[in-house]
């Protein structure tokens, strides 16, 4: 049995799965022990099972899952851990690609007993030809946890960023199948079930600094943003207190959610005139009504002039380098 099983859930993306396969194949190479790879087909109509056979018929050992039909990118997400064998399971985004020696160092820091890690990774635009974020999370060192409550309160949503995560396909799987799907409408199950598995099975997780993965910005399609980051990021927070978290755990993670998220979209929004205003300033009430972060800091930006929203954007960017500096 493999100690590491990576997971491709993909569709319709033929051209960005021979980059990420190919990116697989370089770190491979490189590793000591080559880790089972599975590319869970969502029954897509273009070339993704010519792709998958370039990579086969040329020495990449990889499974070949292809749905029948359809069944959501959330549920092939969960299903795809569900095929995986190892004891550890990556699950890695079709439009994303790792570094040649991420394998290695993966394994490298699962030796070391983690039944978690969240990887930092840059940001690329275009064909990963334009870096935009060298390290989307700032944080200059490794950080070990052994409280999960700790890991919610620091990281919040990052885990809902998929190809970051490396898990214990057990402690994953912890979160059964239908409340996962129950949850699936609001976009991020996959880190609710990385937090639900990590209270009940114990928290060893690492947060791993040095970028291993490299994501494909401005690449994730149409979905209801507010309805995933305010709404869904929320309803998982509070969940999770019912699950054991401390309330306190549950409200720095909502915000950093405000923090780190809601601002920049609320601001942005504005200035390009697509600002929803009545549905977007109930549904932040609803959710934020307590948060006194949400009134001192975000409510204002809701109500005030286009015009001064440049310039707290100008001055909001460089506050957020000044601390991305000083963490």
């Amino acid at each position: 049995m493999p100690s590491l099983s990576i997971c491709i859930p993909t569709y319709n993306r033929a051209p960005h799965l021979r980059v990420l396969l190919e990116s697989l194949r370089r770190a491979c190479a490189a590793s000591k022990e080559i880790p089972e790879i599975i590319v869970c087909d969502n029954a897509s109509p273009d070339d993704t099972g010519l792709v998958v056979k370039e990579f086969t018929d040329g020495g990449l050992p990889l499974q070949y899952i292809r749905r029948p039909e359809n069944i959501g990118g959330e549920n092939n997400f969960y299903r795809s851990v569900q095929a995986a064998s190892g004891e550890y399971v990556w699950v890695i985004g079709d439009d994303d690609k790792i570094r040649p020696d991420a394998i290695s160092r993966v394994q490298e820091y699962l030796a070391l007993g983690h039944n978690m890690l969240l990887l930092n990774y840059s940001v690329y635009s275009g064909s990963f030809d334009k870096l935009r974020s060298p390290a989307k999370i700032r944080y200059p060192a490794d950080i070990c946890f052994d409280s999960a409550d700790d890991l919610l309160a620091k990281f919040g949503l990052h885990p809902g960023f998929i190809s970051s995560v490396v898990i214990r396909r057990e402690t994953f799987l912890r979160l059964p199948f239908e409340e996962y799907t129950v949850l699936a409408e609001y976009g991020f199950p996959f880190a609710y079930a990385v937090y639900a598995g990590l209270k009940m099975d114990g928290c060893k997780a690492r947060f791993v600094s040095e970028p291993l993965l490299l994501n494909l910005g401005d690449n994730s399609g149409c979905y209801d943003w507010y309805k995933f980051f305010v709404e869904g990021s929320h309803k998982i927070f509070s969940l999770l207190v019912q699950r054991g978290y401390k309330s306190s755990s549950a409200k720095k993670a909502d915000t950093r959610v405000l923090r780190d998220d809601v601002i920049y979209r609320v601001v942005n929004d504005r200035i390009r005139g697509t600002f929803d205003a009545p549905r977007v300033r109930k549904l932040l009430r609803e959710c934020y009504g307590r948060n006194l972060f949400f009134w001192f800091v975000v409510a204002p930006l809701l109500y005030c002039p286009a015009g001064s929203l440049r310039v707290f954007k100008r001055i909001a960017l460089s506050i957020r380098a000044w601390r991305n500096k000083e963490n």
